[in-house]
């Protein structure tokens, strides 16, 4: 997904908050230089870095979306990094079932779209969004894997 989709993707999900796009287009951004740097899967520059901090220590701080809803928000952040850590731990499992699991439970952060659907337009907003956006990502995350496969980073 380009760029500019997502953001459409995301303003329609947000219905044109652009507070809350901008939220979750930073959080975004810091998840997955985090990512990155844990496993060493891709490059991870030092702008890219000083920007996920920067956004991290001070910027999130300053949004009126986040400020305004930020006990919530920020209770979805912690179990999506402990979703994030338990697919860590058994991405490399031998267990299938967990290897498969592991593949969806990575990217509970994208979670955090629907909350925000359901926090400014409420839960038939939601309703409405969610499959569009769960479906968005999901080719996102297929073809991203297919291209790992074909180039022989994944195992």
């Amino acid at each position: 997904m380009k760029f500019q989709e997502h953001r459409d993707l995301l303003m329609e999900a947000c219905l044109g908050n652009k507070h809350a796009v901008d939220f979750l287009l930073k959080l975004g951004t810091i998840f997955r230089v985090w990512d990155d740097t844990w496993d060493r899967d891709r490059p991870v520059t030092p702008h890219q870095l000083d920007t996920s901090f920067s956004d991290l220590c001070f910027e999130l701080s300053r949004n009126p979306f986040f400020k305004l809803h930020r006990d919530v928000l920020e209770a979805q952040i912690a179990v999506a990094w402990n979703a994030w850590h338990d697919s860590n731990e058994w991405w490399d499992d031998e267990d299938p079932i967990k290897q498969n699991c592991a593949w969806f439970i990575r990217d509970y952060c994208n979670e955090l779209v629907q909350l925000c659907a359901w926090i400014i337009g409420g839960k038939e907003h939601m309703r409405r969004i969610s499959l569009k956006v769960r479906e968005a990502y999901l080719q996102e995350l297929v073809e991203a894997d297919l291209k790992e496969v074909k180039y022989g980073t994944l195992q």
